[in-house]
């Protein structure tokens, strides 16, 4: 299986929405990080298909 990285704009992107999405509701923004990380897992194993350009980890 591959590593999934994101980009630093990306990785930054994602955690201003997790942040909002907490100061919604408790517990919301973790639940947003569990399912990007849940897509990547799922993207993984088909990333040869099309290149990715990451740089660094999510929801580890």
């Amino acid at each position: 299986m591959h590593e999934i990285v994101v980009h630093e704009d990306a990785d930054s992107e994602l955690n201003n929405a997790a942040a909002f999405y907490q100061s919604r509701q408790e517990g919301l923004g973790d639940q947003f990080l569990g399912e990007v990380a849940s897509s990547f897992r799922r993207i993984s194993p088909i990333r040869s298909l099309a290149p990715l350009f990451l740089v660094s980890s999510i929801g580890t």
